[in-house]
């Protein structure tokens, strides 16, 4: 395989959580920068010309960006399957159908709690959003401290939508 077939895009570093075991970086400040709306047109572009297949839309979390529904529209002119990765706040029935009408193929909605009625929101969207013809998946691992400081996996569970 000569070609990249997927792209995971982390189109910001904000995030209105706060996870102990996110990968953002801490000092956020030092990040200030994040790329224009036709700077990530352009790399979606190219990756498109090196073959790239899909495009991850993630972060921190996509939906701050308020230029995320021209992005997928981009990602679509160039015939990119979208998978748009979200903890699901800020995802309004309104934001959804903007960007299920700019072509969104995907969603996967990470819930971070330790007690599974705290996913039912999410779990509603992942209903609600098939409907309107965009997959997705709501997924949720629950992370517990260990005796030496290291937050590790309790349990995971994905619930797919057919």
């Amino acid at each position: 395989m000569d070609n990249p077939l997927g792209l995971l895009a982390e189109l910001t570093y904000g995030c209105p959580l706060h996870c102990p075991y996110c990968s953002n970086p801490l000092d956020l400040a030092a990040y200030a920068g994040e790329l224009s709306t036709a700077e990530w047109q352009r790399v979606l572009a190219e990756a498109s010309d090196l073959g790239v297949l899909q495009v991850h839309l993630s972060g921190g979390e996509p939906l701050l960006r308020r230029d995320l529904v021209p992005i997928v529209a981009t990602a679509r002119e160039l015939g990119l399957y979208t998978n748009l990765i979200t903890s699901g706040l800020g995802l309004s029935d309104r934001r959804a159908g903007q960007l299920r009408d700019a072509g969104l193929d995907h969603v996967q909605i990470s819930v971070q709690a330790d007690e599974p009625q705290l996913c039912e929101i999410e779990v509603e969207l992942r209903i609600a959003l098939p409907a309107g013809g965009v997959k997705a998946r709501c997924s949720e691992m629950v992370l517990i401290e260990n005796s030496s400081g290291r937050w590790e996996p309790l349990h995971t569970f994905a619930l797919g939508a057919s």
